[in-house]
């Protein structure tokens, strides 16, 4: 009889697997789990850990055999592929404008440079309907940029700026902990949608704000369509979100696309701001776009608002 060849990883191997697991399930996992998980946390390279357990498994361990590292090898240069995508590295086409579509961006920190400004960036690439703007470098807003992107309404309030091809006006925001608001209506073709700007600065916003945030929720009509985006700081997919999931959900869980969809479901990929929507918009596409003016990656996008009854 002969016996199956048994696979045995290299010594050094089983150390630094577990290492790195235990890294990702303590670390990686801990702000999913819990509304109280520290801030650095949500910043743990989880990817990048799996990555180099794959990598430490195909040239660490000698005897393995080339068609093993042949494998492990495409599986991680899928894994990369999927990552890249998913960080912005491949441009994703949202949903074309039609007269039902709304595109709605949220840009968190953004510079003007020297050679180009934020909206002349923006004029090349998904021009959005409504622009949410948090903690903006604006040293140049000029009409012809703004005629390009056809945004001629704007409302700004200490450092949020909300901008809109339709007609705007500022409705009183609620009051949360440690986070500055601006709350707009904008009225579109389709109907009037509500905006709701935070910014909760640089640390992740408080679990404060966002009970806070879920009585103003909860005492919100329930077929006004509403938006809310800005910088918060927290990871879509941390715990504290929870009490807020009844009414809004985010848009990139919704219609993204990437690992968000991928095992284990879902991961948390750096994304420290994300545009969350109530659950009577029609969520088409949304895609994250990284540049060069910002560390905070842009979201984008594409819905629908309900019809009319």
């Amino acid at each position: 009889m002969s016996s199956c060849p048994s696979v045995r990883l290299h010594p050094r191997v089983v150390p630094a697997l577990l290492a790195l697991l235990s890294l990702w399930g303590l670390a990686g996992w801990w702000p999913m789990l819990a509304d109280n998980a520290p801030a650095w946390t949500g910043i743990v390279p989880i990817p990048v850990a799996l990555l180099a357990v794959l990598l430490l498994w195909i040239f660490v361990a000698r005897s393995r055999r080339r068609a093993q590292k042949i494998l492990l090898v495409l599986i991680t240069a899928g894994l990369v592929a999927g990552f890249w995508r998913d960080a912005g590295g491949r441009q994703r086409a949202i949903s074309p404008n039609t007269p039902d579509t709304l595109r709605v961006m949220q840009w968190t920190a953004a510079e003007d440079t020297p050679a180009r400004s934020i909206l002349a960036t923006l004029a090349e690439n998904d021009p959005p309907h409504i622009l949410i703007l948090t903690r903006p470098t604006l040293t140049q807003m000029e009409r012809s940029e703004r005629r390009a992107l056809h945004l001629k309404n704007t409302l700004v309030e200490g450092q949020s700026f909300v901008l809109s091809r339709y007609p705007i006006r500022q409705l009183v925001a609620p009051q949360l902990d440690l986070t500055h608001t601006l709350l707009a209506e904008v009225t579109a073709p389709q109907g009037p949608i509500h905006v709701l700007a935070l910014d909760a600065g640089t640390r992740p916003i408080s679990l404060a704000a966002i009970a806070g945030l879920r009585e103003w929720l909860r005492a919100q009509p329930a077929d006004i369509p509403l938006i809310i985006a800005g910088g918060h700081n927290r990871s879509r997919t941390d715990a504290a979100w929870k009490p807020l999931r009844e009414w809004v959900q985010p848009a990139y869980e919704v219609a993204g696309y990437g690992w968000p969809y991928s095992w284990p479901s879902p991961l948390p990929l750096f994304s420290r701001d994300s545009v969350w929507v109530s659950r009577n918009l029609n969520i088409q596409s949304a895609a994250y776009r990284a540049s060069p003016q910002s560390q905070h990656a842009r979201e984008i996008v594409a819905l629908a608002l309900p019809e009319a009854p």
